[in-house]
């Protein structure tokens, strides 16, 4: 057995961060003595010690504990407490452990119901003062938990003098940590706790039946990489439950275990229970074992490599790897009330610890040295797993990242701008970039990506492929040219099912073929429990299946079934010529039992990866029985795993199967399910729902509300889909999650017969107009143009239609810059609504106002969007207006050169903006605007001063508005008039702002 060293240890555990992998802490005693200063709780030896001195006045006790302790099987450590229990009981044995944790407190004396964690009295040993700078600073790397068998409190201590937030789970019985909920680390002791619960010490106290907390642990050891240090293995609900994960063929469990020893030889003696209890885990590879390993040297290592002393100066040559925290306090209670997981990252991605095979293709793949690897082929050969294998690979000092295109259209701007949010580390924000073009998004990703190693996964873009032109289009394709041109170390790798080709030497385009003849062995074998394939049945099941990857597994599963033997399955599959891979799904299928195909029946409807806790609560499942199904489910290769960037792997099902399962069973066998999915996304959602418009939603909370929609599109309740979707439609788009909405909306569009449907479905008309004018901004005419030639195809030319049409069609000229044609479409529309009792869902009058001030006839649109007031009846306070009308009208005073008039305008929009949530865009293009009217009043430093405000509220998401300002700031400072060179701080900026706006400018 390999004893691998120190520093292998470390750079295993770099690798899993960088792979977004969750670490599971399990530590124990050595932590708290500090053996070089002789400080810190009482070791064992010193606790025995203690024990042997309370037996010093009684010669027969202090006898009978020796011969104990002496005995060849004992263990000294637990004997002595034994014998502390038998002769002065539980009460006097929690204060032998108070007074051993007391030897690292140099405080004030401490009463029961005293606080004890200033961390000023304490002492913290190397070990726990570094795992309280990771935990403090990094909690979400180790599952927000540390779990540990010590009684006392020094890890809490440590996190709190790291300036972190930890709360305390102790058991002496039964319990299950998931249950407890406060804010910070959970630091759960296994053991009890040296204040407020019994300790256990004995083989007795420990072998006790704990189920609760053996499920609970066996559940973070099969998802989580499990990080063993100072911890000998004690025979107890730990070793428990690694017993049961090890010997679990389907588990997918990783444990690192370091001792301080770095001799396996003495480690087989003086260890040989805890080896035992590994060796299953060793012998597939998923316990490594790591010596000569101190933990008070290995944590400082550790906290030097997560937590580097850098400059707070911004340094592009540094790759981020910290979050930035997004949710403000108020969105962390709305997100916990809903009961949903934190912020999503980074999509998740396949797991991939059983890939077998293609190796060839990998190398070919690595050989390439190509800035952009497009994998195409059918579903199930493996693509995103290959994808996923060759993210893997790549070296540490990469910044990787995976965003899933999920196949459908108007996706691939919102993964990159999440991703583009991440790798800036959140100076740029997502929601800023909803309308950038392809090349400013290609220009931020070369950006950042200076003196940087990148790697980015687009995982299912079919949408953005032109099949017969065989090549990536849309914003797909924009990034892909700009980027093989660049000189940067970015490296994109796409999936598809269409071939792509790009004639270019850094594009690398790969066709997956099935697997070749050793890797169909090894899988088959993998699946089947060990079936060792003969060449002539290997060349039968290739023929046959085409050696796809999945139907290959498919088959060698069946053979875990009793009843099946290889023979008849393959005589089915040679009988099923026509359609092998419905047979070979079919027959999967039937091995299931009824309630396994209830469970796959809703998972079907649901159309992204969910966590077991979700999948609980919508099938209405207890655990235990939702776990053994699953692994029944896995075992048949029809689920399939994902690793999010938060604690908890995803389960998904198989796109083929999803496939199959909604083509085998009609509409409205399927509703039922639907509907119970349905019930279990409201319930969700409930809380949220009369907060729209009034605070700010978390993006996660809307991805829910998404699904749901997502959902009832498959139900085809078509009025509901539509109106939750208009619901949160202005929620979508200051999140920038306006592509979904767009996607939405032409799936619905796409769906159903509008000539019936504008009067069945309540505001499809709506619907139409706001799905219209996301495109118009998005820079989509070209399907705007379509979506309006099937509108006057399916419903003709009826008076409340064209009066929709006209206006959608003015506003997309309108942000084309081609007023003449805006103006034409607009009247057109303002006359057909004279002759008809119909209310727009967007106001044609209000486009082509728009349209007629950006054509130079300021005067028109001023009258239309004064809205019939006077301009001093607009600028009363009775006026009721809201901010977008002052701005409006204001911006068309300032076009006509009043910069007073402008002002006062711009001053009350301001202040309504300061009642309402208002984009970012808005604020800051106020502010930008207020500076461009004082500029041309010659009020050059008031000028300045605005001009700086919008720069700061802009530098917190759009560089590109960002930019503009810095422009306009520059023209300032080069006008010879203004002194100041430096930028007003934030603060001040803001503070003279709002002077101005409460100022009377009468």
């Amino acid at each position: 057995m390999v004893l691998f060293k120190r520093n292998d240890l470390i750079s295993r555990i770099k690798f899993a961060i960088s792979e977004n992998i969750k670490i599971t802490l399990i530590v124990g005693a050595p932590i708290s003595y500090d053996y070089g200063n002789k400080k810190g709780v009482s070791d064992v030896s010193r606790v025995i010690d203690r024990i042997r001195r309370e037996f010093s006045q009684d010669p027969l006790a202090l006898e009978a504990l020796k011969q104990k302790m002496e005995r060849p099987d004992s263990n000294p450590y637990q004997e002595a407490f034994e014998h502390v229990l038998g002769l002065r009981g539980a009460r006097h044995a929690n204060l032998l452990i108070k007074q051993s944790v007391l030897e690292a407190y140099s405080g004030p004396d401490l009463h029961d119901n005293s606080e004890s964690y200033d961390p000023a009295h304490w002492y913290l040993p190397p070990a726990v003062n570094a795992i309280g700078k990771i935990l403090a600073l990094k909690p979400e790397l180790f599952g927000n938990r540390v779990i540990t068998t010590n009684f006392d409190p020094l890890i809490e201590i440590g996190i709190k003098r790291a300036g972190g937030v930890s709360f305390s789970s102790f058991y002496h019985r039964d319990g299950n940590p998931s249950a407890t909920e406060a804010e910070g680390v959970n630091v759960i002791h296994l053991h009890g706790f040296w204040r407020g619960s019994d300790t256990l010490h004995t083989p007795h106290q420990l072998r006790q039946n704990r189920p609760q907390l053996k499920n609970y642990l066996s559940e973070v050891f099969r998802t989580t990489l499990v990080l063993v240090v100072a911890y000998g293995g004690w025979d107890d609900v730990v070793g428990s439950a690694i017993e049961s994960v090890v010997m679990d063929d389907a588990s997918e469990h990783e444990f690192l275990w370091a001792f301080k020893s770095d001799d396996f030889h003495h480690l087989e003696m003086a260890e040989s229970k805890l080896l035992t209890r590994l060796r299953p885990g060793m012998d597939r590879g998923r316990v490594q074992l790591y010596g000569d390993v101190d933990c008070h040297e290995v944590f400082p290592m550790l906290a030097d490599v997560l937590i580097p002393d850098v400059p707070k100066v911004e340094d592009k040559s540094v790759c981020v790897v910290s979050e930035k925290e997004i949710l403000s306090p108020r969105e962390k209670e709305m997100v916990k009330l809903v009961g949903i997981p934190r912020e999503r990252r980074v999509d998740a991605t396949p797991r991939i610890d059983d890939f077998v095979g293609r190796t060839s293709e990998i190398e070919k793949l690595t050989a390439a040295k190509a800035t952009v690897i497009c994998l195409t082929g059918l579903g199930g050969l493996g693509k995103s797993a290959l994808a996923a294998k060759l993210l893997s690979n790549l070296s540490d000092d990469y910044f990787k990242d995976w965003r899933d295109c999920r196949e459908e259209s108007n996706t691939a701007q919102t993964a990159l701008s999440l991703f583009i949010e991440r790798i800036s580390n959140g100076k740029v924000l997502a929601e800023s970039l909803s309308q950038a073009s392809a090349i400013n998004l290609a220009d931020l990703i070369i950006e950042y990506s200076q003196n940087r190693k990148i790697a980015l996964v687009l995982d299912n873009i079919d949408t953005y492929i032109d099949i017969e032109g065989q090549a990536p289009l849309g914003v797909i394709g924009g990034i892909c040219n700009r980027l093989l041109d660049a000189k940067c170390q970015v490296k994109i790798i796409l999936t598809c099912r269409p071939k792509v080709e790009v004639a270019h030497g850094r594009f690398f385009s790969f066709s997956l073929p099935g697997l070749d003849e050793a890797s169909v062995k090894v899988l088959f074998a993998n699946k089947s429990g060990g079936h060792q394939l003969s060449d002539e049945e290997c060349s039968d099941l290739m023929r046959l299946t085409e050696a796809h990857p999945l139907y290959v597994s498919m088959l060698a599963a069946q053979l875990l079934s009793n009843d099946r033997k290889l023979p008849s399955i393959l005589q089915e599959v040679e009988s099923s010529k026509s359609d092998v891979p419905a047979m070979i799904l079919r027959s999967t299928y039937k091995l299931l039992s009824d309630e396994q195909k209830k469970f796959l029946r809703i998972f079907a409807e649901l159309e992204r990866p969910e966590s077991e806790d979700v999948l609980e609560d919508v099938t209405g499942l207890r655990y235990n029985k939702l776990s053994k199904l699953l692994k029944r489910l896995r075992d048949l290769n029809i689920i399939q795993e994902r690793r999010d960037l938060n604690d908890k792997t995803l389960v998904d099902l198989h796109p083929l199967v999803k496939q199959f399962l909604r083509r085998e069973y009609p509409q409205k066998d399927r509703e039922t399910f639907i509907s119970q999915i349905i019930v279990y996304f409201n319930k969700k959602l409930a809380y949220v729902t009369n907060l729209l418009g009034k605070e700010q939603i978390p993006n996660s909370v809307l991805e829910l509300w998404i699904h749901k929609i997502e959902v009832l599109c498959n139900q085809n309740d078509w009025n509901m889909a539509v109106s939750d979707l208009l619901r949160i439609g202005d929620e979508l788009e200051r999140a920038g999650l306006i592509e979904d909405f767009v996607r939405l909306g032409q799936k619905i569009l796409a769906s159903v017969e509008w000539l019936t449907a504008v009067d069945e479905i309540k505001d499809l008309r709506k619907l139409i107009s706001n799905v219209c004018h996301q495109l118009s901004h998005m820079g989509e005419h070209a399907q705007v143009r379509t979506l309006m030639d099937n509108y006057v195809a399916s419903v003709g030319k009826r008076g409340a239609d064209m009066v929709n049409m006209n206006e959608i069609l003015a506003f997309d000229a309108w942000i084309n810059e081609d007023y003449k044609k805006a103006i034409y479409f607009a009247e057109e529309s303002v006359e057909l609504l004279k002759n008809i009792d119909f209310s727009p869902p967007s106001s044609p009058g209000y486009t082509l106002a728009l349209a007629q001030r950006d054509n130079g006839d300021v005067e028109a649109a001023l009258q239309y969007l004064l809205e019939g007031l006077t301009v001093t009846e607009a600028l009363s306070v009775e006026s009721g207006k809201g901010a977008e009308f002052y701005g409006n009208v204001g911006r068309c005073f300032y076009l006509n050169n009043d910069m007073p008039m402008a002002l006062k305008f711009y001053q009350l929009s301001g202040r309504e903006m300061s009642k309402k949530m208002s984009s970012f865009h808005n604020v800051g293009w106020l502010r930008f605007w207020v500076a461009e009217a004082m500029h041309k009043l010659g009020r050059t430093k008031e000028s300045f001063s605005f001009a700086c405000a919008a720069k700061h509220i802009w530098s917190g998401g759009s560089l590109v508005l960002e930019l503009r300002s810095d422009s306009f700031i520059d023209e300032l400072r080069n006008s010879g008039i203004l002194s100041e060179v430096d930028l007003i701080p934030e603060w001040q900026a803001e503070r003279i702002f709002n002077a101005w706006l409460a100022s009377d400018l009468a």
